[in-house]
């Protein structure tokens, strides 16, 4: 069953291999195609073959394209799955961590103190707290004695 694993992992990054490659083709449109300027149109081109520049970049290559890392799945103590088991991490809590501040984590001792943190390296660019909108109400109410 692994070596059928390892097959189809083998296809899949030779498939991926294959629609980047084929991305930088110069017969879809790229540069290099006919009824150009016979350049490659990507910064520092050097005209060279299947639409790529001197330094293997597409023709379309954006310099100012970035990769944004962020997290689209948190729960909060607001989500019952969540609060069930132990959480108490809130949604200020939850947009503290994503800007990289420590925040506290369960298990929780009986005076309430938390005996675990947690912190990341460097801030999230974005965030989405994805709580859960059954008992959504019910469980900030019975969270909170003074309601």
């Amino acid at each position: 069953m692994s070596r059928c694993s390892f097959s189809a992992s083998c296809a899949l990054v030779f498939l991926v291999t294959l629609v980047c490659i084929e991305g930088c083709d110069s017969s879809t449109g790229g540069s290099g195609g006919t009824g150009g300027s016979g350049g490659s149109g990507g910064t520092g081109g050097s005209g060279g073959t299947g639409g790529t520049d001197e330094f293997g970049r597409c023709a379309d290559f954006d310099e100012l394209r970035r990769v944004y890392w962020g997290d689209t799945h948190i729960h909060t103590v607001l989500s019952f799955d969540a609060n069930m088991q132990g959480t108490r991490t809130t949604m200020d809590d939850a947009y503290a961590f994503a800007r990289g501040q420590t925040i506290p984590l369960q298990p929780y001792t009986e005076d309430g103190t938390a005996t675990r943190n947690a912190t990341i390296d460097r801030p999230l660019d974005f965030v989405m707290l994805s709580d859960h909108a059954e008992w959504l109400g019910t469980l900030a109410v019975c969270n909170d004695p003074e309601r």
